[in-house]
C-alpha cells in the first residue's frame, strides 16, 4: 500500500513539473510574471521532477527509506498549508480550481500515507 501511495505522490510530483514548465500561463497574470518568475517558475519544476524521481525510487524498495517518506509527508503537509492559505486569501478563477485540486489531492495523499506508514514500518 505505502509503494503505491508514493508513487501517486510522484506522479502528482511530475504533474506539477510538468505543469511548471509549460503551462506556466496558467498561473501568471494577463502580462505574463516576467523574469523572476520564468525563473522561479523553471526552479520548482526541477524541484518537482528531482523530488518525483526520489519518491518513485524510495516506492521500489522492499521497506522504503524512512527519510524519504517523511520527506514526503513535510511536502504534502505543507502543500496542504500553502494551497488553504491560498485559497483563504481569495485566489480566483482558474489558478483557485489547481490549487484546489492540489490541495484535495494532498490532503488524501497525506491521510493516506499516515495511514499506512505504521504498518509499511513494522514490515507488513
Amino acid at each position: 500500500m505505502l509503494a503505491w501511495l508514493l508513487r501517486a505522490t510522484a506522479f502528482v510530483c511530475l504533474f506539477w513539473s510538468a505543469a511548471l514548465f509549460a503551462g506556466r500561463d496558467l498561473f501568471s497574470e494577463a502580462g505574463g510574471g516576467g523574469p523572476l518568475f520564468e525563473f522561479v517558475a523553471n526552479g520548482l519544476a526541477a524541484s518537482q521532477f528531482a523530488f518525483a524521481f526520489l519518491v518513485w525510487r524510495a516506492a521500489g524498495e522492499a521497506t522504503p527509506n524512512r527519510t524519504v517518506v517523511y520527506g514526503v509527508l513535510l511536502l504534502l503537509a505543507l502543500k496542504v498549508a500553502l494551497d488553504l492559505y491560498a485559497l483563504l486569501d481569495g485566489l480566483a478563477g482558474t489558478p483557485a480550481v489547481l490549487v484546489l485540486a492540489d490541495l484535495v489531492t494532498s490532503l488524501a495523499l497525506v491521510t493516506a500515507l499516515v495511514e499506512a506508514l505504521p504498518r509499511a514500518l513494522r514490515g507488513r
